[in-house]
């Protein structure tokens, strides 16, 4: 049965439908605006397989995003701190910062696909977010594009409390839904061209977060906002799934352009949000 009468995940405020796809709908809050997606088909295993982690997204790491983080840690705790990578996909962060001399690294994920000799550089559990029953206590817990694909986004911020020490540190990077190519993907879809808000509200991202509904959720578990700053990927991580080579070339060029003005007015496509937990 559908289920048409879900409230917000933020603030529990009513909602509306604000847009239908074949497989899944996106629903939007009426108070805060946050807006994530309903009333799924797909099934887990249809959304993420093996060809999953074969895309741009992790063929070319956003490496101007990892030496953001790696200079928020080192600046915190120095090369020192226990860090736990949460849903840390085939390992990229964790392999830039085993690099760059961090030693007490942790991984998770609900999948194994870490890159070949990873796992012996690092602690690694393949495990749910939402289960982990860890009695390690980490300097700094990272999501790097994780917290967007969950249902329970206040288990999992919970959990994140749990396992980090007292004043420690959380790094959330996930989309930005105030994002200019949202904005355009918007309009697109109001004039029958939907496959480019298609792509970006696909069911494999649940929560759908702007940057007043990701600070309102860490303010709503006690969190103390340090920094919150957009950012966009480069190009080459960037995935069109067109098969035509001239309509992905095309798409790709205007995501350029787009880069360049959201970069100026600072409405890049996703967001990293620093916050700290209670002393």
């Amino acid at each position: 049965m559908l289920k048409t009468n879900l409230n917000c995940p933020i603030c529990n405020s009513s909602t509306h439908l604000d847009a239908k796809y074949d497989t899944w709908e996106v629903l939007r809050c009426n108070m805060c605006s946050h807006a994530f997606s309903a009333n799924i088909s797909k099934k887990p295993d249809e959304i993420y397989d093996a060809n999953y982690f074969a895309k741009n997204w992790f063929l070319f790491p956003n490496l101007k995003l990892f030496r953001t983080i790696e200079s928020t840690i080192c600046k915190e705790y120095g090369l020192g701190a226990r860090i736990h990578d949460l849903g840390c996909g085939n390992g990229n962060l964790l392999d830039y910062l085993n690099k760059k001399g961090y030693r007490n690294l942790y991984g998770s994920d609900i999948v194994s696909y870490l890159l070949p000799g990873l796992e012996k550089q690092i602690n690694f559990q393949q495990i749910d977010a939402l289960n982990i029953k860890d009695k390690n206590k980490y300097d700094v817990a990272i999501s790097i594009a994780n917290i967007e694909h969950l249902s329970d986004i206040n288990s999992y911020m919970e959990n994140i409390t749990k396992i980090l020490v007292p004043g420690g540190i959380a790094i959330i990077y996930t989309i930005n839904e105030n994002a200019l190519i949202y904005s355009i993907a918007k309009i697109m879809r109001k004039f029958g061209f939907a496959f480019a808000a298609r792509q970006l509200f696909d069911p494999h991202h649940v929560n759908h977060f702007n940057k007043r509904s990701l600070t309102q959720l860490a303010k709503k578990h006690e969190y103390q906002v340090i920094s919150l700053k957009t950012i966009n990927y480069p190009l080459k991580s960037t995935d069109v799934f067109l098969n035509s080579l001239l309509l992905r070339t095309l798409v790709l060029t205007g995501i350029f352009f787009i880069n360049l003005v959201s970069s100026f007015f600072k409405s890049e496509i996703s967001q990293l949000l620093v916050i700290r937990t209670k002393d």
